[in-house]
This record gives C-alpha cells, sequence and structure tokens, in this order.
C-alpha cells in the first residue's frame, strides 16, 4: 500500500481487523472511536476565488464497509443539485450552519453501520430501492453530535430527495 493511501487508525492499540472479532458492545466502541479519528482528519478550505475543497480519509478500509455500495463519484452538475436538497433538508430540520456553511458539517458516510444498508436485503427505511438509489450522507449537528441522511432517487433519471435523517437506518 503506498503512503498516500489513508489507513484506518490503530485505536488502544486494537486493529480495526481484531476489533472487528470483538462481541458487538466491544467493537461499537472501538469503531466510535477509530470513527472519531477519521472525522477529526477531514479538512474544508474556501478559497478567495469561492472554490471549496475538502478531503480527509475515505473510510473505506474499515472492516465491515459493504462491498455492495454504489461508490457514486457525482460531477459538478450532478452535484450541485444534490447539495441543494441536503442544504435545504438540514435548513427544515434546523440545523445551524457552519462557519463554513453546510459544505463544511456534511460528508460522505464513513459508518459500516449505516452502509450496511447496501447489504441489507429488506433495506429497512429504504424498502423498495436499489443500492443504485440509496445515497448515504453524515452530517455534524453541534449538540446533537454525528447523523445520518439516506437519499433516495425512484430511477437514475429521477431527482435525489431525503428519505430519512437519523442514527440508524433500521429505525
Amino acid at each position: 500500500m503506498s503512503d498516500n493511501v489513508s489507513r484506518a487508525p490503530v485505536v488502544d492499540d486494537i486493529t480495526p481487523d481484531v476489533a472487528d472479532r470483538l462481541p458487538e458492545e466491544q467493537r461499537d466502541i472501538v469503531l466510535d472511536k477509530v470513527l472519531a479519528e477519521l472525522r477529526s482528519q477531514r479538512n474544508f478550505e474556501t478559497y478567495a476565488d469561492g472554490n471549496v475543497i475538502s478531503g480527509g480519509p475515505s473510510g473505506f478500509d474499515l472492516p465491515g464497509q459493504s462491498e455492495n455500495d454504489p461508490g457514486f463519484v457525482f460531477t459538478e452538475a450532478e452535484w450541485e443539485p444534490i447539495n441543494q436538497v441536503i442544504h435545504d433538508f438540514l435548513r427544515e430540520l434546523g440545523v445551524p450552519e457552519a462557519e463554513g456553511g453546510y459544505d463544511s458539517i456534511v460528508w460522505h458516510c464513513l459508518d459500516p453501520r449505516m452502509n450496511a444498508i447496501h447489504d441489507d436485503e429488506d433495506k429497512s427505511v429504504a424498502a423498495g430501492y436499489e443500492n443504485e438509489n440509496i445515497f448515504l450522507q453524515e452530517f455534524y449537528w453541534e449538540g446533537e453530535g454525528w447523523r445520518y441522511l439516506i437519499l433516495v432517487r425512484d430511477s437514475e433519471e429521477s431527482p435525489w430527495r431525503v428519505l430519512y435523517e437519523g442514527l440508524s437506518y433500521k429505525e
């Protein structure tokens, strides 16, 4: 693995692959610590010309990540309406805008427990949608912590909409 590829951090001397074999309660504690570490490595920068650059670890190497995640890659033109839907939803929900705007608190979902929706046959809150029509994001809400958004669309040609906001797709 090259030095440019992010590696999952070691927390309390427990590597993620070892954590995956722990009892569920302990695994969740270790995973939450790993997620906190990865999230702390995210960065966001707005340049004078208005361009926004964000970066950080992908989390794709965390144990338990879905192998059925469609791995969306959007062009800027495709991303703009999705981003607007997310921002409008957060505004309506009452999430205060951060100093860097909503773009500085909304990221792709790192949590394998949420990304497992792509492996779940019934998809729970997103029942009836295929993986290629389910898109996950996470956001930080001051005072509430990390929360998740499930966006869905009816087909590849239809617009995305927020179906769910919460802590687990199984709610």
